[in-house]
């Protein structure tokens, strides 16, 4: 098996990272409207950095398919909820038109890129022949 595994993770996490800074960057104005200018730049570079990971994840896919949709699935239905609720809660502020746009495309790559995270770095941790496991009885 080919050890040399791309750093998905860490895109993920770069991703991520500009979602953060810009979802509490919107939500500091808000229910105000929010200078569109920077928090539009960081959503690009994190759309950006999400469709280069998903390039990268697809190269591998074929090696961690199992392990990572076990694990993946579970965390999509995890942050599929927070982000509903953290929609829920911007929209009863009174969050409209663009800002609502803007941070429901945040919340929605937040939503995706943890999962991608934990199941990434399950199946990569799975895949590895130094991975320490539990012994079984007939050992």
């Amino acid at each position: 098996m080919d050890k040399n595994f791309p750093p998905c993770e860490t895109f993920a996490t770069l991703s991520l990272s500009f979602v953060v800074i810009g979802g509490i960057t919107m939500a500091a104005y808000s229910p105000d409207t929010a200078p569109f200018t920077l928090s539009g730049t960081l959503l690009g570079i994190a759309l950006l950095v999400f469709v280069i990971n998903a390039f990268l994840i697809a190269k591998v896919f074929h090696e961690i398919k199992s392990v990572f949709i076990k694990v993946a699935k579970w965390m999509i239905l995890v942050e599929v909820i927070v982000s509903g609720l953290l929609f829920y809660v911007f929209y009863l502020d009174g969050t409209r038109s663009t800002s609502l746009v803007i941070l429901t495309a945040f919340l929605a790559l937040f939503a995706l890129n943890i999962p991608i995270i934990v199941g990434y770095t399950v199946a990569k941790s799975q895949l590895d022949n130094n991975f320490a496991r539990v012994p079984t009885k007939a050992e």
